[in-house]
């Protein structure tokens, strides 16, 4: 078994004080090189007299590797250290001579409840194409390594690092000990001058602490059931403090904080189970363990994490601090069973099992669940795993999708890490070449799982592949050429996507691109790839957060928020664009540590992640949902529509503002945030009054009928000429949805800028209209509207309607929009101010109709005299005017009105806007201060100051 853990970096070795240095991690992280209080030396070789008791130049009890690429020449032997160089002790010095070489320290006494820290020191020179890479392998009483632990290759420096590997905790309860090999790998063409300089070799112990729930992954559907407990092996006191806290999901904390106390029980350490070990034996210090149990304080749904801190007996001293994650969620939460959401599960059952993975996955809404299934022939316990598991999950309505990747690097070494090759490169071989490597598990598991995937997610290896039909239909005979009934899907690129001269053999198309997408980039590459003809699987992403967080709480929040709304918005967006299948592409990719700036649905320890409730919400309201379209809400709030296979509507709405949006939708409105905590929303005047903010909300319950009314009605033109005092004909136009005929009446209503109050710019004849309609019937009423001085642009409408139906009377609105103008010309206008103090307001004008006019401007300011200028000639090209006041503070407040007049035409423009404060004034340095002509004019854009 390999497992990667702990922290695996160098040190740079230098003048800088210890306590001042820093860890340089193999992704270029830095953190504080701290010593942890409770660290006990095991194990020490300085390659000095005590490891040398014969002079032979050799460390006693270390052996070296013999074999044909690890030749008896390579020199290796203990040498002095240079006496410039502030090294402890002497070194040990492996010379390859071209080769590659193997050092190995003798057996080092662990225990499972320890962790373990190595540290070495390590100079490599000359190395051109050699690496060096470090190795802890902990073992049995029978010497079977059970779990290997590496750093990073070393390249050659030239000068001194200090490496480390840990803090490691042994997995296996059969684990007793640990050798430290050091590998010189020559690389493909050797280095014959390389030299290699190893000193000071240290294990240290570390306190072992973990914190835990009685959940495998830490989800609950009862708060009160969360219980944390805390596990603590190998500390130096007896009684350490523990202190829980609670934090919300931005990582402030929720209530008081716990404070308790761990009695511990001495560790008795024997080495009787090894005679064969004697370093690390009798070089420890007495350690204690023990565990608490905590509840927090959890009374409602949402996400959580626990920060656990021990806390020493010397002045508040924190030995050690740890973070999990809970997740609290709705059992209810309405769902249906034609889910198109799916999990991508790249390294199949880490870190959950498989008996873990069937009981979690139908509770977080997943339909689909995607993994490797490869596995070596003759391991049928592999097999059985694999297909009890798509047989549990298929009983629990989930769908196992087998991925088949290329084995080649995992059969010449099972212990191989990251992804394998592109999977064409094997499939594109003759099959004799490669079915016996996969035709064992295609035999045992193509009976139990439909779907099958060539490569994984990322493997858009066939994009460009000659005469891709073809060889597809020939791999699609080798792999099931038994008559299988399954369904086939590759890897795709987004910016490949084409229509097919005939219709290809696979089914699904997995969508991929070169990096992750966002909502808007997701967007942009639907809008851009060609009709699908297969089924098309979309890949969404947790954002990318950052390393740490952010001591500004209100801006913690910010990003929080942001970071849940545009994962939630990539889901939306491709369910808007109707993707048949919506999976994460690796679930597990988040951290329960919130400084380490991961994020994801799950955590890499398997606990739930920040987004692991927002994921469960979309897959449980809208699975299988069609969408319907977007409504113009009175607030103007963004929102998608949705019906799902159930007949229920439900409508996903957010806003960058806090505002709310009131309208009568339906006799059974509930809203549900991300978190799926669930409220009945106020009534005003018979219409429920939703709360809007940054967070997306699902507003469920809504009447089918209503909102296909408002979705279907709509203005015959939404255009009228800037023409006043003339009647301009319309005509509104809507469906009756509801399943029986109605009657009534409608009237339109202007709105002014605010959304609320009414334009007497506008009217509207005649005031109120009757109508009946049947089930299903149209409607086409004419109307005229007339201008009395109305702004340019858009105008706000609401439709009232009044229904009488079989059942109870209906009032309701709909929102509309009627523009001024025909678009023919532009109009835009900025306000600001001078840096001394003068206001200014400039016109930008030009037409889009390729005929040319002379316009009179005029600009109101009262009490102040009107202003005055002319355009003439306006064409194509853009227009500037600008007017200038003086002492512009005495006007702020007013409102000003600029009227455009056509000369020899009918057409007049109007914009309001009110006079804004001037900006405040930055402190800066007096004698850095721009001069007045270099100084730049700042815009404050007027309310309605836009195109139309």
């Amino acid at each position: 078994m390999r497992l990667l853990g702990g922290v695996l970096g160098l040190i740079l070795l230098g003048s800088t004080p210890a306590a001042a240095q820093q860890a340089q991690l193999a992704d270029g992280v830095e953190v504080d090189d701290i010593a942890t209080p409770d660290l006990v030396e095991v194990f020490r070789c300085l390659f000095d007299q005590e490891r040398d008791r014969n002079y032979d130049d050799w460390p006693d009890r270390w052996t070296r590797l013999r074999d044909s690429t690890h030749p008896q020449y390579v020199e290796m032997e203990i040498d002095n250290i240079p006496a410039d160089e502030a090294i402890p002790g002497r070194r040990m010095v492996i010379r390859p001579d071209g080769a590659s070489a193997r050092l190995t320290s003798p057996p080092i006494l662990v225990m499972p409840k320890f962790s373990y820290l190595l540290t070495l020191r390590l100079k490599v020179e000359r190395a051109v194409h050699g690496r060096v890479a470090v190795q802890m392998a902990f073992a049995d009483v029978d010497g079977r390594i059970l779990q290997l632990e590496e750093s990073p290759p070393v390249k050659a420096r030239g000068d001194w690092v200090e490496l480390r590997i840990g803090a490691v905790q042994p997995q296996d309860q059969a684990i007793d000990r640990v050798y430290v090999h050091i590998d010189f790998d020559r690389g493909e063409r050797g280095d014959l001058n390389a030299e290699v300089s190893i000193a000071d070799v240290r294990l240290s112990r570390q306190p072992s602490i973990r914190i835990h729930t009685g959940s495998d992954y830490n989800v609950y559907t009862d708060p009160k059931d969360v219980v944390v407990t805390c596990s603590v092996s190998g500390i130096l006191v007896q009684n350490p403090e523990i202190r829980f806290q609670l934090l919300d999901a931005t990582n402030q904390s929720i209530g008081s904080t716990g404070k308790l106390e761990i009695d511990g029980v001495l560790i008795s350490e024997s080495a009787t189970r090894a005679q064969d070990i004697v370093d690390g034996v009798g070089n420890s210090r007495d350690g204690y363990e023990g565990s608490i149990d905590w509840r927090p304080p959890i009374d409602d749904y949402g996400f959580y994490r626990v920060r656990v801190r021990m806390i020493g007996s010397e002045s508040d001293r924190v030995i050690k601090e740890l973070s999990t994650t809970v997740a609290v969620v709705r059992e209810d939460l309405e769902t249906t069973e034609d889910s198109e959401f799916g999990w991508s599960l790249p390294l199949a059952d880490r870190p959950l099992s498989f008996p873990v993975l069937q009981e979690l996955l139908p509770r977080v809404g997943v339909r689909y669940a995607k993994l490797p299934v490869w596995y070596a022939p003759g391991d049928e316990q592999r097999g059985d795993k694999l297909i009890s598991f798509a047989e549990q999950l298929s009983a629990r309505g989930i769908e196992t999708v087998g991925i088949l990747e290329d084995p080649t690097e995992r059969i010449e070494n099972p212990l191989a890490e990251g992804p394998p090759p592109p999977i064409q490169g094997l499939l594109v071989e003759d099959p004799s070449r490669w079915q016996s490597k996969i035709d064992h598990l295609i035999t045992k598991l193509s009976l139990r799982i439909r779907w099958w995937q060539l490569g994984h997610d990322g493997d858009t290896s066939f994009v460009g592949y000659p005469n891709l039909l073809d060889k597809i239909k020939e791999i699609h005979h080798a792999l099931f050429r038994f008559g299988q009934d399954v369904r086939l899907g590759l890897g795709w690129r987004w910016d490949h996507t084409q229509n097919w001269s005939e219709s290809p053999l696979w089914d699904f198309e997995q969508m991929d691109a070169r990096d992750g997408l966002n909502a808007a980039q997701l967007g942009q590459a639907f809008a851009e790839a060609a009709a699908p003809i297969a089924k098309r699987w979309v890949l969404v992403e947790p954002p990318q957060t950052g390393v740490g967080i952010s001591a500004d709480e209100a801006e913690e929040e910010r990003r929080h928020q942001s970071r849940v709304r545009d994962f939630v918005e990539q889901i939306l967006v491709a369910k808007v664009n109707h993707a048949d299948a919506i999976f994460v592409a690796n679930p597990f990719a988040g951290a329960a540590d919130a400084t380490l700036g991961r994020t994801g649905v799950m955590n890499d320890d398997g606990s739930p992640g920040e987004l692991l409730l927002p994921w469960r919400t979309c897959a449980r309201l809208l699975g299988g949902a069609d969408y319907m379209g977007t409504l113009r809400l009175p607030s103007d709030s963004r929102n998608w529509l949705f019906k799902r296979s159930d007949g229920q509507v439900v409508l996903v709405v957010w806003s960058e503002q806090p505002q709310q949006e009131v309208l009568y939708l339906g006799d059974q409105v509930q809203v549900i945030d991300v978190w799926g905590k669930a409220r009945t929303p106020a009534l005003s005047d018979g219409r429920q009054v939703i709360e809007v903010d940054r967070m997306p909300r699902f507003v469920l319950g809504l009447s089918e009928p209503l909102a296909r009314w408002r979705l279907e009605t709509e203005l015959a033109n939404d255009r009228t000429p800037s023409v006043f005092s003339i009647a301009h004909p319309n005509e509104l136009r809507f469906v009756n949805r509801f399943p029986s005929g109605v009657g009534g009446t409608f009237s339109i209503v202007p709105l002014g800028n605010d959304g609320v109050s009414v334009n007497s710019a506008i009217r509207f004849s005649p005031r109120e209209q009757t109508f009946s309609l049947p089930a299903g019937g149209k409607a086409a009423l004419p109307f005229d509207a007339t201008l009395i001085e109305a702004e340019y642009g858009r105008q706000p409408l609401r439709i009232d309607f009044e229904l009488t139906t079989n059942e109870d009377p209906l009032r309701f609105s709909v929102w509309r929009d009627l523009t001024v103008g025909q678009g023919d010309l532009e109009l835009v206008v900025e306000v600001g101010y001078e840096p001394d103090g003068r206001f200014i307001v400039r016109q930008l004008m030009r037409s889009h109709s390729g005929r040319s006019g002379d316009f009179k401007c005029l600009l109101y300011a009262p009490p102040l005299r009107r202003k005055r200028t002319q355009v003439f000639q306006l064409g194509p090209q853009l227009d500037k005017k600008t007017y200038t006041f003086y002492q512009g503070e005495d006007l702020v407040g007013r409102e000003m009105k600029l009227s455009i007049e056509e000369i020899d035409g009918d057409r007049e423009l109007i914009k309001r806007f009110i006079v804004p404060p001037p900006p405040e004034k930055p402190v800066s340095d007096p004698s850095q201060e721009e001069s007045p002509e270099r100084q730049e004019f700042t815009k404050t854009p007027a309310p309605l100051a836009a195109a139309p």
